[in-house]
């Protein structure tokens, strides 16, 4: 490594690549035919991957440009957020999960969101784009001309040709991928109801150089660098919203039952009824509204997209070799049963769509 870094303009592309993955022609602090031999050196000692026309930085390549550069305090950003607060008042704290996208993002990284319904997506990404990704773009995945037409006013591409005729969805996009800069950020919420118009136009995205932030309850196909899954509340942060709702209403009696609810949403609404209750002196049977309570709270469920479904039943396929070398015959057609149902729901699920 130190034969690799032995000289300024070696630290230079280093550095240049440690922000964010680049092409060979976009590094200007080192002419061109310095720039491909030293990549070319930091390839062969595994510090550099290329994807596509970017080059970026490997795991090994980032905690030595750590070392070189002094850049141990720049790994994650600082975050500082309390409880947000949308128009619908529905609450979310998510401290650890700004923290991880943001630094997924800040690497070109395109992120997924994964969360089941009321969870707070939705909140999460308006509050990221009004006050960390300024240069975003927020839509739906559904219909996919509506990607196209809000990055086109975005980057005030005109909707219509000069003769009058309005452009058609992919002419749009050709125009979104020459004109679009780099650190432009697109916000997709709801990715389970991408069509396949959708995940085209993701696509191009990816391969031009625009990061994807998406959100919702799977993947639906589409390649994401990294996943975030938001979990629902603790305990702790329930009690800390329950406060904010309840005080002052001498409602302390049902707060271990509303602090079990997971979801902010599901616990939004039951607080709501539990004032609006109380107002109406309709609180007699307390036993009563708690077994309602009970009832609200958090259901765990499996986050588990059916494409990584398909992933585990080629895994089960391949295992139940290793018990038929072992003579253990039950346990293997008992692996392929499992195998091949999976295989038989993501088709029938396919079918449907």
């Amino acid at each position: 490594m130190l034969k690799a870094c032995n000289s300024k303009n070696h630290l230079l592309v280093l550095e240049a690549l440690y922000d964010r993955p680049a092409k060979m022609k976009k590094i200007k602090s080192v002419n061109y035919k310095t720039t491909a031999r030293i990549i070319k050196q930091f390839t062969r000692h595994g510090l550099v991957v290329k994807n596509r026309d970017y080059y970026s930085l490997s795991n090994k390549g980032r905690l030595i440009a750590c070392f070189l550069l002094g850049k141990f305090n720049d790994l994650k950003p600082e975050i500082k957020t309390e409880f947000i607060l949308d128009k619908d008042e529905v609450y979310i704290q998510r401290k650890d999960i700004v923290e991880e996208v943001l630094y997924n993002l800040e690497r070109k990284r395109s992120t997924l969101i994964l969360g089941e319904s009321g969870m707070g997506k939705t909140t999460l990404l308006k509050h990221l784009q009004q006050d960390y990704l300024k240069n975003s773009v927020l839509v739906n995945a559904r219909p996919a001309s509506n990607i196209t037409e809000k990055l086109a006013q975005h980057l005030s591409i005109p909707l219509v040709t000069t003769r009058g005729r309005r452009k058609r969805m992919f002419e749009l996009l050709d125009d979104i991928v020459r004109k679009a800069s780099e650190d432009l950020i697109v916000i997709i919420d709801e990715v389970e109801e991408a069509t396949k118009q959708t995940k085209k136009i993701i696509k191009l995205l990816q391969r031009s150089g625009l990061t994807i932030l998406g959100a919702g309850t799977s993947s639906q196909g589409i390649n994401f660098s990294a996943e975030v899954r938001l979990r629902g509340f603790t305990n702790e942060e329930a009690s800390e919203l329950i406060h904010k709702l309840i005080k002052n209403s001498g409602l302390v009696e049902y707060e271990n039952e509303l602090a079990k609810i997971g979801n902010p949403e599901e616990l939004k609404n039951a607080c709501e009824d539990l004032l609006i209750a109380h107002k109406m002196g309709d609180l007699k049977d307390k036993a009563e509204y708690k077994s309602e309570l009970k009832s609200r709270q958090l259901k765990k469920i499996n986050l588990v997209s059916t494409y990584d479904l398909v992933s585990l039943g080629y895994l089960l396929i391949t295992l139940r070799y290793v018990f038929y070398g072992q003579k253990m015959y039950s346990i293997g057609y008992l692996l392929s049963t499992v195998a091949y149902m999976m295989f038989f729901l993501f088709r029938r699920k396919r079918k449907k769509k």
